[in-house]
């Protein structure tokens, strides 16, 4: 499976710097997310499994190691999991933040 889209409130975004993979999409997604919702990222109870302020925070475990936790205004995620793991986890994170989101797939 691969992610090749994500639409986000009924707008199709792009990859972020025109990585078009999986993982571009899915930093498109973590970064829209950072931008337009920081504050409630802090406050939502369930984000923290996602976010963090510290980029060498342990639940990012082996992402550490293998240079993938990435950051934005200050909030650091995870790239390392795979595409299946990158889906549930964009979808988990719309419903916290109640976001409409599709994720296009082949």
């Amino acid at each position: 499976m691969e992610i090749v889209g994500v639409e986000i409130n009924g707008v199709h975004f792009l990859p972020y710097r025109g990585k078009d993979n999986s993982t571009g999409y899915y930093r498109a997604f973590m970064y829209y997310c950072i931008f337009h919702f920081y504050g409630r990222i802090l406050f939502t109870p369930g984000t923290e499994k996602y976010f963090s302020p510290a980029i060498n925070d342990p639940m990012f475990k082996a992402a550490i190691g293998y240079n993938k936790v990435e950051g934005f205004f200050g909030l650091y995620y995870s790239t390392y999991n795979g595409n299946e793991v990158k889906e549930r986890r964009m979808y988990e994170i719309a419903k916290l933040l109640r976001i409409e989101l599709f994720v296009h797939t082949i």
